[in-house]
């Protein structure tokens, strides 16, 4: 809870819902995630001339369209290394090592391991049989990118749009008399209670596994009835100070503490 506004006339307490906002930062970074990681083409082309020289060009093109490419002799390969459990080859030359992408099954998603293996076992009897005159492997996960990227994008975004509809605007207003209450950006004002009625405020404090937490009550005439819950602190200091602001601009006496 936090005062966005104080006038000798208004206060305004604004309640943010940071958890739901929270939670949805992992979707948008796995969205981010699969865009980067997932939506790109590649391919492998190899060619040999009759004398078995020859050369090699790994092309890739990501989800902005732009492409990178390696190229390099066959006869610079010294060792080929399997890697990542057969799914994926490395290959070592003076020049440093070169990681190929992993080879996954059209449209397999990658859970055909057999096939990954027959595509690492192609790049490696080609690289190790200098009778074979040509390489070329290529892999398309663009769609899948995107489809993946698009969903944990709208997930994020669904707990987004929850959050701001979850955000709660509190204003005392003393020209009119009332308290009102707007939950959500887009919501109507409810009154709440006219602040005449308001006799007290009280601190809750209760005990968690976690620790210590507060909660903000306003307490109406006939039988100190709750009006309204300000919501949960885990700071005592920040708890009490916004109980005080209250207090203060409604001239009530200093809250109430539970235990």
């Amino acid at each position: 809870m936090k005062i966005v506004r104080r006038t000798p006339n208004i206060l305004i307490l604004l309640q943010l819902p940071w958890v739901d906002w929270f939670i949805s930062v992992p979707f948008l970074l796995i969205a981010v995630a699969a865009l980067v990681s997932e939506a790109q083409m590649s391919q492998l082309i190899c060619q040999r001339g009759e004398a078995g020289q020859g050369t090699c060009k790994l092309a890739r093109v990501n989800f902005l369209g732009i492409t990178s490419t390696k190229t390099w002799k066959i006869q610079e390969i010294q060792t080929i290394e399997v890697i990542n459990n057969s799914e994926q080859i490395r290959l070592v030359t003076p020049k440093g090592e070169i990681t190929l992408m992993p080879f996954y099954e059209k449209n397999g998603r990658g859970s055909n391991r057999k096939t990954k293996q027959f595509v690492v076992k192609q790049i490696q009897v080609f690289f190790m049989n200098a009778q074979k005159p040509e390489l070329i492997i290529t892999q398309d996960t663009r769609v899948m990118g995107y489809l993946d990227s698009v969903l944990f994008t709208l997930l994020g975004l669904i707990l987004v749009i929850a959050g701001l509809n979850s955000i709660d605007i509190y204003k005392f207003d003393k020209n009119s008399g009332c308290l009102t209450n707007k939950r959500g950006l887009f919501g109507k004002s409810i009154i709440k209670c006219q602040i005449q009625d308001i006799v007290s405020l009280l601190i809750d404090c209760s005990h968690t596994d976690k620790g210590k937490i507060y909660s903000i009550f306003l307490m109406k005439r006939l039988g100190r009835k709750i009006v309204v819950n300000f919501g949960v602190f885990d700071n005592q200091g920040q708890g009490k100070q916004t109980a005080k602001e209250i207090c203060t601009f409604l001239n009530l006496p200093e809250p109430d503490t539970t235990h």
